[in-house]
């Protein structure tokens, strides 16, 4: 870790059903990370600390003086102790970063992320500085979720998939039957992801991030359409 700040909250909203977004005023503050890391956060006033990834690329964090996260959560549920009763102005301590979730050093030109519900948090981080520092990066993103209500950054992630900046699927991986989802359903298969691996210039750079369970069985589907290992990034929730 490389430091504590106590910062206040902007807002602590509703994102989908199963997450909230926390923003964080740095104000005149300035807090060096690399896209993909995590801090600890916790209310000033308890002593609990839990990881969560960073959300923004560090470009969107100096430019707007705030840092973002995707916090899950349960529908109905309060929020963890530790983030309860937050509101503005709540302080909330920040302690980071850490993790060596990263992008490589140089960039690569290629690049595909994965993502398993709020997993997608330091992949959008990762996405946003790569599109920024190299625009000509080829980047692919997938997100799976539960429904197509649990699609956090999905208008985002759409409109640079409308633009040709990315390649994008949504999986709704429990979407009920007689919804008028018209996207993939069910879950990830190597055929979901044989697209974003071939016919590139260069074989993409791999990040996958999600539940335990879910990040085991995307690297499984990478190797058996040959991606070597040390082509693969993972990050556990």
């Amino acid at each position: 870790m490389t430091g504590r700040l106590l910062l206040p909250v902007v807002c602590f909203e509703p994102v989908t059903p199963w997450s909230r977004r926390l923003t964080l005023d740095l104000g005149t503050r300035s807090f060096a990370f690399d896209a993909g890391q995590a801090v600890y956060l916790g209310r000033a006033d308890q002593a609990v600390r839990k990881p969560y990834s960073i959300a923004c690329a560090p470009g969107d964090a100096a430019a707007d003086r705030r840092l973002e996260f995707l916090i899950a959560a349960d529908p109905g549920a309060p929020p963890d102790p530790h983030l309860a009763d937050l509101s503005a102005a709540t302080p909330v301590e920040v302690s980071g970063p850490v993790g060596r979730f990263v992008l490589p050093a140089p960039l690569p030109s290629s690049a595909l992320f994965v993502a398993g519900g709020t997993g997608i948090a330091p992949l959008r981080a990762m996405l946003r500085h790569l599109l920024a520092a190299r625009p000509a990066a080829h980047a692919a993103v997938v997100h799976a979720a539960r429904t197509a209500a649990d699609f956090a950054y999905a208008d985002e992630l759409r409109r640079l998939a409308d633009t040709g900046r990315i390649r994008l699927s949504l999986r709704a991986s429990r979407e009920p039957r007689e919804s008028a989802w018209a996207g993939p359903r069910g879950r990830l298969v190597a055929d979901d992801l044989r697209p974003y691996l071939d016919g590139v210039p260069v074989p993409p750079v791999c990040f996958v991030c999600g539940p335990p369970g879910f990040v085991t069985h995307v690297t499984a589907l990478l190797g058996s359409l040959g991606v070597p290992p040390d082509r693969v990034r993972r990050e556990e929730w």
